[in-house]
C-alpha cells in the first residue's frame, strides 16, 4: 500500500526541483507512457497507478528527485583526502555505524522526506556506484527565506514597501570518491557572504560521518591559469571562456569579456594580445568565466554548460541546473585540464 502523506511530500519536491520534460523521460525511462502536458497528469494519471500496480517503487522516485535537485545552480568546493582516508569512510560499514551514532540509521533505509526542516538537517545518506567506483554521498536540506515585494504605497510623501517572506527548499550535497576527491555542493545563495555561513555548517552537520581533518583543499589555479593562457586552438574543441581577470605581482589587474557570453576571448586577437603582454613570471588568473560546449560525436555535454572558477582557491560555481550527466562531465573535466601538465 502506497504511503499517501510521503507520497504527497514526494511529489511536491519533485514538481519543485524537475522540469516536466525530465518528468517524461523519468516515465520513459521506467517503461511507462511518457506523455504528461501537466503535473497532474504525470502524478495522478502515470506515477500513481504505477505505484498501486506495483509498476513503479518509491525508491524509483526518490532516485529521480536525488537526480534532479542535486545538480547544478551551486558552488562547489573541492577537497582531497588519501585514497587509504577515502576507502575507509566509503563503505556501508563505516556509514552505518555513524549514522547510528547520530540517531540517524533510518536514512539506511530511505531518505528523509522534508519539504521545509525547521533547521538545516541530514536527510540522505548512501552509497552510490558510477563506473566501477563507490562513492559517500550525503544531502542536507534547509529552508531559505526570501522577500518578494507584495505591495508599496505612498502617503505624505513616504514610500511604504511591504514584502512576502517566501520559502524554499534548498539542498547541500557532500560526495567523497574512493580516489579521495570530495565535492562539497552548496546551492546558491542571494548574497555571497552566506556560502562561508553554509559551507561550515555543513561541515559540522556531516562531522560525525566525515572528520575534515584528512582534508586539504583543491586549488583550482592551475585550470584558470590554463585556460586564460592557452594558446589558440588548444581547448577550442571543449570550451570558450568568455571573461578572464588576470593579476600581477605588482596587484595590478587586467580584465577581459567578450560583448557575446557565448562568444570567446581567443577570437579578438587585440584581447588576446593584451592578455600574453599582461602576462608574466608572477601574474595568475583570479576569475575565469567559461563554457563548456557540445562536441561533435559525443552525448555529454549535451547543451553549453557554464562554469565559473572564482572566489575562494578551491571553488567553482555552475549557474544554472544541469543533468547528473552534464554535471559528471563537468567535474571530470575540471579535474583534468587541473592536473594534466600544458604542453
Amino acid at each position: 500500500m502506497v504511503e499517501t502523506s510521503k507520497q504527497t511530500l514526494l511529489f511536491n519536491l519533485i514538481r519543485e526541483a524537475a522540469t516536466l520534460p525530465e518528468a517524461r523521460e523519468f516515465l520513459a525511462q521506467n517503461g511507462l507512457p511518457r506523455s504528461a502536458s501537466t503535473w497532474n497528469t504525470f502524478f495522478q494519471e502515470r506515477v500513481v497507478p504505477a505505484l498501486e500496480g506495483g509498476n513503479l517503487k518509491l525508491s524509483d522516485l526518490h532516485q529521480f528527485l536525488r537526480e534532479t535537485e542535486e545538480h547544478g545552480r551551486q558552488h562547489v568546493f573541492l577537497y582531497k583526502c588519501s585514497p587509504t582516508t577515502a576507502n575507509d569512510l566509503v563503505t556501508t560499514k563505516h556509514l552505518t555505524e555513524a549514522l547510528k551514532t547520530i540517531g540517524k540509521e533510518g536514512l539506511l533505509e530511505s531518505p528523509a522526506i522534508l519539504e521545509l526542516p525547521e533547521s538545516p538537517e541530514l536527510v540522505d545518506a548512501r552509497i552510490d556506484s558510477r563506473e566501477s567506483k563507490d562513492f559517500l554521498v550525503l544531502k542536507i536540506a534547509e529552508t531559505r527565506i526570501t522577500r518578494k515585494e507584495a505591495e508599496t504605497s505612498s502617503e505624505n510623501g513616504r514610500v511604504t514597501k511591504i514584502y512576502d517572506e517566501v520559502k524554499t527548499r534548498a539542498t547541500n550535497i557532500v560526495r567523497l570518491s574512493q580516489n579521495g576527491l570530495l565535492e562539497l555542493r552548496i546551492a546558491s545563495h542571494s548574497t555571497n557572504d552566506a556560502y562561508k555561513a553554509a559551507h561550515d555548517h555543513t561541515l559540522s552537520i556531516i562531522s560525525d560521518i566525515i572528520n575534515f581533518d584528512s582534508f586539504n583543499e583543491v586549488s583550482l589555479s592551475a585550470i584558470k591559469n590554463r585556460i586564460t593562457l592557452a594558446d589558440e586552438g588548444e581547448l577550442d574543441d571543449i570550451l570558450i571562456e568568455s571573461k578572464s581577470s588576470i593579476r600581477n605581482g605588482q596587484g595590478n589587474c587586467l580584465t577581459a569579456a567578450t560583448g557575446n557570453p557565448t562568444a570567446t576571448l581567443k577570437s579578438d586577437k587585440n584581447i588576446k594580445g593584451a592578455i600574453d603582454s599582461f602576462s608574466t613570471d608572477d601574474s595568475y588568473c583570479e576569475h575565469s568565466n567559461f563554457w563548456f560546449i557540445e562536441r561533435d560525436g559525443e552525448s555529454t555535454p549535451n547543451s553549453p554548460i557554464n562554469v565559473v572558477i572564482s572566489g575562494h582557491p578551491n571553488e567553482f560555481r555552475l549557474g544554472r541546473k544541469v543533468t547528473m550527466e552534464n554535471y559528471e562531465y563537468t567535474l571530470a573535466t575540471i579535474w583534468k585540464l587541473n592536473t594534466k601538465v600544458s604542453k
